[in-house]
């Protein structure tokens, strides 16, 4: 596979700038894509394909079922898997199980580029630039004027919790573990238990949660602020017991999907680079 076919199904902006960047290098096929990037070959059916792809490539997936999404549909993936070569390599984005065994089955070779750390590493500053920018639209005073609560200390979290301080904000950290909460005292942050979530919540302007397990109850979401804004950044069904905060009247996000809609072309690069590393590290372990 010196010189790669790529066939990318589907997904939103980033995609379109994730084939852009890999088209430089490759020879990319785009297919139900919502636009076009860089020499890009863009498809309006796979079988005016003349050869087979070598790799095929996923946006990032929401559920295990056997279809890609996009603007255009649901698209089945045996609509598409008859245009690759036998032993192509499929590299998609949260993959559930079931998906992953699918391909597998086929004979296929499967890699889940969200799952690589220099991914996740760099997804972080676009993540946190987007809560940015909703806290930004959501409220009618100056970041600098305001109080911030970011449950959780993991990547997300931490580049968050630089991009609000920058700002002027006053931000805390909630977190169970005390490493945590003596790392983010050491960044400059009030450190709060989150035991202690229920007591100091109501003094914050911006909360904005990172941990993906029910973190705002009732109880919790009865003390909010009015005037505060809680944006939820955690993945799946989020921290956030939603029918509650629309119940009580809170200003909730649940911001998903964060760098593809407010950093689709530096986020479509960070994808692009990955598969790059993906494609240079397996041509590695092929030399004898």
């Amino acid at each position: 596979m010196d010189r790669p076919v790529i066939l990318s199904v589907g997904g939103d902006n980033r995609m379109i700038y994730a084939c852009g960047e890999l088209s430089k290098v490759w020879k990319v096929y785009s297919y139900a894509a919502p636009g076009k990037s860089g020499d890009t070959i863009i498809l309006t059916d796979p079988g005016t394909m003349n050869e087979k792809a070598d790799i095929l490539l996923l946006p990032l997936m929401h559920d295990d079922s056997f279809y890609v999404s996009s603007a255009a549909g649901d698209i089945p993936f045996e609509s598409f898997i008859c245009h690759l070569n036998e032993n192509a390599l499929v590299l998609g984005g949260r993959m559930a199980e079931p998906v992953c065994d699918h391909f597998k089955s086929k004979g296929f070779e499967v890699c889940d580029y969200y799952s690589r750390e220099e991914l996740v590493i760099k997804n972080c500053v676009p993540t946190a630039e987007g809560a940015l920018f909703i806290a930004m639209q959501e409220l009618i005073v100056d970041i600098c004027d305001t109080r911030t609560l970011i449950t959780g200390y993991g990547r997300v979290a931490k580049s968050c919790a630089k991009a609000f301080s920058a700002l002027g904000s006053e931000v805390a950290v909630a977190a169970r573990k005390t490493a945590q909460l003596a790392e983010a005292e050491n960044n400059g942050h009030k450190p709060v238990r989150l035991t202690e979530l229920e007591k100091e919540i109501e003094y914050y302007d911006i909360v904005i949660n990172t941990v993906p397990a029910m973190i705002f109850g009732e109880k919790q979401l009865e003390r909010l602020n009015s005037k505060a804004v809680l944006i939820d950044l955690a993945s799946g069904k989020g921290g956030v017991d939603r029918c509650a905060a629309q119940r009580l009247g809170k200003r909730y996000i649940h911001a998903l999907a964060i760098p593809g809609k407010y950093a689709p072309e530096s986020s479509g690069r960070i994808i692009a680079d990955t598969v790059r590393n993906i494609i240079t590290e397996r041509r590695e372990k092929d030399v004898p």
